[in-house]
C-alpha cells in the first residue's frame, strides 16, 4: 500500500510538471498531492487497526497468522463453503439422524484454505470436559516463562469433588504426581481427579486470563454456563496457528491431544493413519421429569495430509449412544465429501 502511494505522487507530480503552472499554483498542488497520500495513510491505518472482519477474534490474539506454505499455518479471510453446508444440513435434517437427538451442532474449518460451514454453530451447551483445554492452555501458558512449574510435584487427596462424576480418577491416593502428569492424564484420559487438582493449584486470575486473551467468556459458577462449537473451536485454532503458546507449548499440546484415549466420536469412522488431536465432552443430568439429558462432544483437528481441518461437534439428546453415532457419522460425511475429496 505504502509503495503504491509513492507511485500515485510520482505521477501526480509528473502531472503537475507538465501542465507547468505559476509558482503559486503548482505549490498549492504539490501540497493537495501530500495532503491525499497522508489522508489516505491514515484511513487505512485506522482500517487496519480498528476495523474487524466479522471472524475476527474479540480478544487481543489472532485466530489465524502468517506463515510459510509448508507449515500449513497460513494467514486467510474464512469464505463459507455452501456445498459442504447444504451435504451438512441435509444430513441433520434427514431421517438419518436418530429420533432421541434433538439438537446438533457443526462447526467445521478449512484450514488450509479457510473455508468454513457450519449449522447451528453458535448454539450454547454445557462444555463439561471440554474445558480441561483451556486448563492445559493456562499451565502451558505460565511454562513459558516458568518451564519449572510443568515439574512440580503434588499430592491427589481425594475431597469429594471429582466423585461426583460418573468417571471416578485413575490417580492413586496420597501419591504425587507432577504437574505435566497431571495434564497428560486429564487431557488424554479425561481424569476429572487430575482435572480436580490442577484447578485446584492454579489462580482464578490465570484461568480467567487465557479466556479473556481468546475473547472467550470464562466460566461463572454463579451462572449456568454454556459455548458454541464456533467459540470453543478458538482453541484448537491458537493451538494450531501458535498465536497464543509459543510453537513447544503448542506442539505439545496437540500430541497429548492426539493420545485421547476416547474413540467413538470424530476418529471412530476415520482412517487409522491419519492423526487427531482432538478433545470430547459429556454432561449428564435429570429433567424435571427425572428424564436423562445428555450431551456429547467432540471437537479437534484432523490432520488430512492434503486438507487439514478443524471440525467441531456438539449434540444434545436421551440416548448416549444415539449421540455418539451421531458424531461418528458426521465426521465420515464431511471428511468423505470435502476432506478427502479430490
Amino acid at each position: 500500500m505504502l509503495y503504491l502511494g509513492f507511485v500515485i505522487i510520482r505521477y501526480h507530480m509528473s502531472l503537475i510538471n507538465f501542465l507547468k503552472p505559476s509558482a503559486p499554483t503548482r505549490q498549492k498542488l504539490s501540497w493537495l498531492v501530500l495532503g491525499l497520500f497522508l489522508g489516505s495513510l491514515g484511513f487505512y491505518a485506522f482500517q487496519g487497526l480498528y476495523l474487524k472482519t466479522p471472524d475476527s477474534p474479540t480478544g487481543k490474539y489472532p485466530l489465524v497468522r502468517e506463515g510459510q506454505a509448508s507449515t500449513q499455518k497460513i494467514h486467510y479471510s474464512l469464505e463459507k463453503d455452501s456445498r459442504l453446508q447444504k451435504d451438512l444440513s441435509s444430513y441433520i435434517y434427514s431421517s438419518n439422524t436418530p429420533v432421541s437427538v434433538q439438537n446438533v451442532s457443526v462447526y467445521f474449518i478449512d484450514l488450509a484454505k479457510g473455508n468454513w460451514a457450519g449449522i447451528n454453530e453458535n448454539t450454547g451447551y454445557s462444555p463439561a470436559s471440554l474445558l480441561k483445554v483451556a486448563i492445559m492452555i493456562a499451565y502451558f501458558k505460565q511454562a513459558e516463562d516458568n518451564p519449572g512449574i510443568l515439574q512440580k510435584k503434588i499430592v491427589y487427596t481425594p475431597n469429594g469433588e471429582d466423585i461426583a462424576y460418573e468417571d471416578p480418577s485413575k490417580l492413586t491416593p496420597k501419591q504425587s504426581y507432577t504437574i505435566e502428569e497431571l495434564i497428560e492424564r486429564m487431557i488424554t484420559d479425561s481424569d476429572n481427579g487430575a482435572a480436580v487438582i490442577l484447578s485446584n493449584n492454579i489462580s482464578p486470575e490465570m484461568l480467567s486470563t487465557v479466556y479473556g486473551d481468546l475473547g472467550i467468556q470464562a466460566p461463572d459458577q454463579a451462572t449456568v454456563y454454556t459455548i458454541s462449537a464456533k467459540t470453543y473451536s478458538q482453541f484448537f485454532r491458537i493451538l494450531y496457528n501458535d498465536s497464543y503458546l509459543n510453537s513447544e507449548m503448542s506442539e505439545k499440546a496437540l500430541e497429548l491431544l492426539s493420545r485421547t484415549t476416547y474413540k467413538d466420536g470424530l476418529v471412530k469412522n476415520l482412517p487409522q493413519d491419519i492423526t487427531v488431536s482432538h478433545k470430547y465432552g459429556e454432561h449428564v443430568e435429570k429433567d424435571q421429569k427425572g428424564q436423562l439429558e445428555i450431551e456429547l462432544h467432540d471437537c479437534g483437528i484432523i490432520y488430512a495430509q492434503s486438507k487439514p481441518s478443524l471440525l467441531c461437534i456438539m449434540t444434545q439428546g436421551r440416548n448416549i449412544n444415539d449421540l455418539s453415532k451421531t458424531l461418528q457419522s458426521i465426521s465420515k460425511t464431511v471428511f468423505d465429501k470435502y476432506i478427502n475429496a479430490e
